[in-house]
């Protein structure tokens, strides 16, 4: 166990976020691991809120150095990957009734339709749901929903805000997709529990 800046250390934790961080930068070092683990106040069990793409994006804005030329690549696959799929539905009338990745990629919109998931009012699908963790992660997307423009502003060490943004990428990683939808439509008998979705609402295959 290391204990810096008065915040420990466990060997599993930092052998946990080097070998996630080396699938990204073959030479990332366990140096590497612990100054991303202070910084960010990550719990290892929790780098799994990461896509590659926002480890990638975590691991240069921490270390000023380009963790791999893929990122810009990899969102474009990802992307592309959900553009037939509908990844968000809205569970009344609306001129608006389902969202796309375009809305999804418009984080002012994005966060209003996070608001309306956590309402009720939509429900994420299970496309909109792995989609979120593949092209941002959930705990970017947290930290862009709870910090909005201060984000620049953003300390690290401030333990209360990152109290908020770990709760809120808890939140998404804990959504049952379409959870409103059935429960109204199996208790009034339109659909058999464990109805298959149709496949615009599904997730596809992840990216290499």
């Amino acid at each position: 166990m290391s204990n810096m800046s008065g915040y420990k250390l466990y060997d599993k934790d930092i052998q946990t976020v080097l070998k996630h961080l080396r699938a990204i930068k073959p030479d990332a070092t366990e140096e590497n691991a612990k100054q991303l683990l202070l910084n960010e106040k990550i719990k290892a069990r929790n780098i799994g809120w990461y896509s590659p793409a926002g480890l990638i994006d975590l691991y240069e804005e921490h270390f000023g150095t380009k963790a791999s030329p893929r990122n810009q690549e990899v969102l474009g696959r990802v992307k592309k990957l959900y553009e037939t799929k509908i990844l968000a539905v809205r569970n009344y009338k609306s001129d608006k009734y389902e969202f796309r990745v375009n809305d999804f990629l418009n984080l002012e919109e994005l966060s209003g339709i996070l608001e309306e998931i956590d309402t009720r009012e939509s429900d994420i699908t299970p496309a909109g749901h792995t989609f979120l963790k593949e092209y941002y992660g959930y705990r970017n997307v947290a930290k862009k929903m709870i910090l909005g423009d201060d984000r620049y502003l953003y300390d690290p060490k401030d333990e209360k805000t990152n109290e908020k943004i770990d709760n809120y990428a808890s939140w998404l990683e804990n959504l049952e997709p379409m959870w409103t939808v059935r429960f109204f439509e199996e208790s009034r008998g339109n659909i058999e529990p464990g109805a298959n979705l149709i496949e615009e609402l599904t997730s596809p295959d992840s990216p290499d």
